[in-house]
């Protein structure tokens, strides 16, 4: 099963596990099947803008250390379809937030998908 909304504040890190939390309990219905490419693109998205700094007013890009380095490393070598998915994450996103935040999160998402196509 796949998580259906990984993003990192989704996720509790401890010294000993890492647990993600409010997982989908179906994907319209389904239960048999979720999309992986969907859940690594949430973490690459995450990695492009500090989601909690930028909730908080901070709208600098993502400084990449830890864990965000090593799921954006390894991640985004997956193929080139999870990095356009992620660039569409952040714009499919924008509305769920407050401005100015909704409209960084369609101007980074715009740039990365010019980048990618």
């Amino acid at each position: 099963r796949w998580h259906g909304d990984l993003n990192y504040a989704n996720i509790i890190w401890s010294p000993f596990e890492v647990t993600a939390i409010d997982w989908r309990p179906d994907f319209a219905g389904v239960v048999e099947w979720g999309d992986q490419r969907y859940d690594h693109a949430k973490l690459i998205a995450g990695c492009t803008i500090d989601w909690g700094r930028a909730q908080r007013g901070d709208l600098r890009p993502a400084q990449l250390n830890g864990h965000a380095e090593y799921f954006r490393e390894h991640l985004s070598q997956h193929d080139h379809g999870t990095e356009v998915i992620a660039a569409l994450a952040m714009i499919n996103s924008a509305p769920l937030h407050a401005p100015p935040f909704d409209e960084v999160l369609v101007q980074r998402g715009a740039e990365r998908l010019g980048e990618l196509l």
